[in-house]
Parts: C-alpha cells; sequence; structure tokens
C-alpha cells in the first residue's frame, strides 16, 4: 500500500523543450519512476516538440500537454516572455495542488515566478548544465531560483559548483539540508547491456557494409558544443594508422551540414557512418557494435552518454570537462583529455584501438561504476526520498 501521501500528490513537469537529447531521457526515467510509485504525472512543453519523444512520455503513463508557444532563436523577446509567464500560470493554476518540478530553468526564472504566483506550495528544479560562458545575470537568476524554490537539484557536482561554488550529492540515507544539491543522473544498466550484449555484431556490420573493421562510436545530437569537429580534426591523424576504421555518428541536429562539409574537406567523409537519429533502444543496442565510444565536449552537465556507454561495457574517450570527470574516471574506465586537444584525443583513441587488453578492462571497470554512482536504483531511491520528505 502506498503512503496517502503519494496517492495524493499531482506532480507538474515543466519543461522547455521535448527533444531527443540526455536531458529529454533523464525526464523520461524520473516520469516512470514517479507514475511507479504512485504519482499522477502531467509533462507541460512550453516550445519545441519531437512527437516520437512525445509518445514516450505518453507510454511511460503521463499526460503530455503542449503549449506550441513561439519564441526567437537565441534570447526571447519581453513578449514572449510575457506570453509563457501568462501560459504558465493558467497551467500551474489548473492543476491546484500539484508539485511543479522546473527542468531547465528557462528561459530566466519564469517558469518559477509562474509557479510562485500561481500558489504552488511545493517547487522543485533541476538543472541539466553548468554555468560556463554565461554571466553574472544568469548567476544571479539561478541562485535566485534555488531560494524560491523548496530544493534546487544538479545533475552533477561540477554542475552544482559552477553555479553555487560548493556541492553536496544527495542519496536517500541524508538528510535534506539546505536548497541545493546533486543527484546524479542515471542509466537503465540492465536494459543497455541486454540490448547491446544481444546484437549479432557480424551481422549488424554485414548490414552496414563493415567487415571486421574497428568501429568508434559517438552519440549524441549534432550541435557545436558536442565537439564533433575536434573529433573530425582528430580522425585525420587516427585513419593514417588505422585506414580501415569507422566513425558512427548516432544523431541528429542543426550542425549536420556544416559537419558533413568539414568532413569532405578533411577527406574523411567515406570513413563515417551517418545513423541519424534513433529511439533510446535503437542506440542502446548500437552500443553494441562499437569498440570505442568518444565523448567529445567543449561542456557537460553530466555526459549520459559516457554513461550508458560505460554500462555497454565500453571503454570511452571523454573531454575532462563539467560532469565528465564524474562519470569517467581517467585510466579507469576510460581516458579524458583536454577539451578541444586534438593532439591528445587522436592518440588516446588509438591508444585504445592498439590495446584490446585495455579495452576489455576499462569495459569491466566502467560497467561497475555505472552500477555503483548512476544506476537507477541509486535515482529511484532519491528522488523517491526528495518527494516524500516535501
Amino acid at each position: 500500500m502506498l503512503p496517502s501521501s503519494l496517492q495524493l500528490k499531482n506532480v507538474l513537469v515543466a519543461t522547455p523543450v521535448l527533444l531527443l537529447g540526455g536531458t529529454e531521457m533523464q525526464m523520461l526515467s524520473m516520469v516512470r519512476i514517479l507514475v511507479k510509485n504512485g504519482y499522477r504525472v502531467s509533462v507541460c512543453c512550453y516550445y519545441e516538440y519531437d512527437l516520437h519523444i512525445v509518445d514516450e512520455f505518453q507510454s511511460a503513463g503521463a499526460v503530455v500537454e503542449l503549449l506550441h508557444l513561439n519564441r526567437s532563436i537565441g534570447k526571447s523577446t519581453f513578449g514572449e516572455i510575457v506570453d509563457l509567464f501568462r501560459a504558465l500560470v493558467a497551467e500551474f493554476q489548473s492543476h491546484s495542488g500539484s508539485v511543479v518540478h522546473v527542468q531547465y530553468v528557462a528561459p530566466g526564472l519564469v517558469p518559477i515566478l509562474a509557479a510562485k504566483f500561481s500558489g504552488v506550495r511545493t517547487i522543485f528544479a533541476t538543472v541539466h548544465y553548468p554555468r560556463h560562458t554565461l554571466g553574472a545575470m544568469e548567476l544571479f537568476f539561478v541562485r535566485l531560483a534555488a531560494r524560491m524554490c523548496n530544493l534546487f537539484m544538479c545533475n552533477s557536482a561540477a554542475t552544482e559548483r559552477s553555479w553555487f561554488g560548493t556541492h553536496r550529492l544527495y542519496d536517500a540515507s541524508m538528510r535534506l539540508n539546505g536548497r541545493h544539491c546533486t543527484i546524479y543522473n542515471a542509466v537503465d544498466e540492465e536494459k543497455i547491456s541486454s540490448l547491446s550484449s544481444s546484437v549479432d555484431r557480424d551481422a549488424k556490420k554485414g548490414e552496414l557494409g563493415i567487415g571486421q573493421e574497428k568501429i568508434i562510436g559517438v552519440v549524441g545530437r549534432l550541435r557545436s558544443e558536442k565537439g564533433h569537429e575536434f573529433l573530425f580534426y582528430a580522425m585525420v591523424k587516427v585513419l593514417h594508422s588505422f585506414p580501415s576504421v569507422w566513425l558512427f555518428l548516432v544523431g541528429d541536429g542543426p550542425d549536420k551540414d556544416r559537419l558533413h562539409a568539414l568532413a569532405v574537406k578533411l577527406g574523411i567523409e567515406k570513413s563515417i557512418i551517418w545513423a541519424g537519429a534513433k529511439t533510446q533502444e535503437e542506440a542502446f543496442s548500437l552500443y553494441g557494435i562499437m569498440d570505442v565510444v568518444v565523448v567529445p565536449s567543449q561542456f557537460e552537465g553530466f555526459g549520459l552518454t559516457a554513461a550508458e556507454a560505460m554500462a555497454a561495457g565500453i571503454p570511452v574517450v571523454a573531454s575532462n570537462v563539467g560532469g565528465l570527470p564524474e562519470v569517467v574516471e581517467d585510466r579507469q574506465t576510460g581516458l579524458l583529455v583536454p577539451p578541444r586537444d586534438v593532439e591528445k584525443l587522436s592518440a588516446s583513441i588509438l591508444e585504445l584501438l592498439t590495446d584490446p587488453a585495455k579495452r576489455s578492462r576499462l569495459g569491466v571497470n566502467g560497467r561497475l561504476r555505472v552500477q555503483q554512482l548512476f544506476s537507477l536504483e541509486r535515482f529511484r531511491a532519491s528522488i523517491v526520498s526528495v518527494y516524500e520528505h516535501f
């Protein structure tokens, strides 16, 4: 029998977008956990969405409400902010008694102010990105947002430190103390391991026109912050030593045409497979044909694809930036390199390609690290503990 507090609470998850990305997949995990633990969950999306991702949230048991609001590229105009505030106030007031859980905390303070104005008593927020290049105004807004929330959660210690100067890793055994904390993202290790290991590598490679060649995998949106261009330059050096290696890109995004032009310019286009956007299950299966996964991000709040690859037992080469060093333990579960350092990136990839024993050892260690720190069970216990507290 569920506690009465769980039986009675509604949750409204507020997010600017529902697109195919790590943040949405983490939100989806949270929604599944809340639904399974007796909450009635609605998801309110203000702006862009992918119908497939909407279906994923609905299949998880959430009611999805799409506001269809427009916004400018870059900073929102004053009129757009006012429209968003009014729309969210109406949405929050129609869910009286709800917990509102704001994701991304963007644009600015608007969703949290709207929740306060609507009389919502329990407000949570999760920020998925580090401060990075954002200025003093954004820092002020986020710190003010934290003061207005019952609890402000960050997806890594690096993210929390970038906004607040300190961090506190929360788990279900701790007492809540303070307005902000870190709750690590989670991956479904069992599902990833099952799907990736069940793939017939030879048959799948045959479908792709690949023989026994090694595959370097990258999973993520094709956007500048993900650092694909630096990997492309590194691939020139990798191909000099391993001319038959393949770069397997899973994902789509606004930089696809630019990256394709760069690949042609560098003469590596014939060594790249552009797999395009895939469902979560398809991406998990494709880890099964990869020998090394590279996460060359310029900044990263957590690094979900690194954790997914580790769950599949694949060694990772990742940028030593943001939350990635908390996911990838250098020389134990993968290799860390400075962001944008083409020389060290190519050298690290070659180090793993030439040493199968090291790939195997790092892969085994990576799976154990995921089980210990980034499991769904640990995440579930933390989220349920937070919700029950309030």
